[in-house]
């Protein structure tokens, strides 16, 4: 990983970041298993030091990212079980997920067919107009 660090495995309370998200995925029985795409340069670090943990093991895969996150969701998508009967995508580099997010949104995805999870905002948001400058605060 040379100097670099990638995000998902900065320490955050001591953990990579990917491991704070794991511990909810983990942890919650609505999850039944977890696919990881990491990029390719990075799934042998990822291997070894989380997944080899033993502390996940409803993660069954580690496939490569792609170039976009729509790359990296797609060849996860494409190691899904055939009888996995919904599917969460979450973008491990956001850890404050929640058991009860979880909930919500696959109740809401049961109910609707579809879900997200959304928080309300909480920075000012500024309307800047095409010559640069600020025209308004926008709602939030």
């Amino acid at each position: 990983m040379g100097g670099h660090i990638p995000k998902q495995f900065l320490a955050l309370g001591g953990r990579p970041i990917l491991a704070q998200s794991l511990l909810v995925l983990q942890a919650s029985p609505l999850i039944h298993e977890i696919i990881l795409a990491v990029p390719q340069s990075e799934r042998q670090y990822c291997l070894d030091h989380i997944v080899a943990t033993g502390e996940f093991n409803k993660v069954t895969k580690v496939v490569p990212g792609g170039a976009q996150r729509q790359d990296s969701v797609r060849h996860a998508l494409a190691e899904v079980s055939q009888e996995t009967e919904m599917v969460l995508v979450h973008d491990a580099v956001r850890p404050f997920l929640t058991e009860d997010m979880i909930r919500r949104v696959v109740a809401a995805a049961v109910e609707h067919g579809a879900a997200i999870i959304a928080l309300p905002m909480r920075d000012t948001v500024k309307y800047v107009g095409a010559g640069g400058v600020i025209e308004q605060t926008v709602d939030r």
